[in-house]
């Protein structure tokens, strides 16, 4: 079976074409699903009404923030300065 043609494309934008790059990268998408689960279990704590809305809302934007910085430092290739 063949792989769509917008795959490689697709894989080099989000990861890069260096495969030192790409492995940390892949690393850092992996810390996707914990970030996502944090996420989910701060909103269902709202729910539960264990936590504030306004608290929910600062975590929820703390989590975004930092998973998107790292992603932009380790996509950059910033942090192969210190490797």
């Amino acid at each position: 079976m063949n792989k769509p043609l917008w795959l490689p494309s697709l894989s080099n934008v989000l990861l890069g074409v260096e495969p030192h790059q790409r492995r940390h990268v892949l690393l850092i998408l992996l810390t996707l699903q914990p970030y996502a689960v944090s996420v989910g279990v701060i909103m269902h704590s709202v729910h539960l009404g264990l936590l504030d809305l306004r608290a929910a809302q600062q975590l929820t934007v703390a989590s975004v923030l930092t998973f998107l910085t790292f992603f932009a430092l380790i996509r950059s290739g910033w942090s192969q300065r210190f490797g």
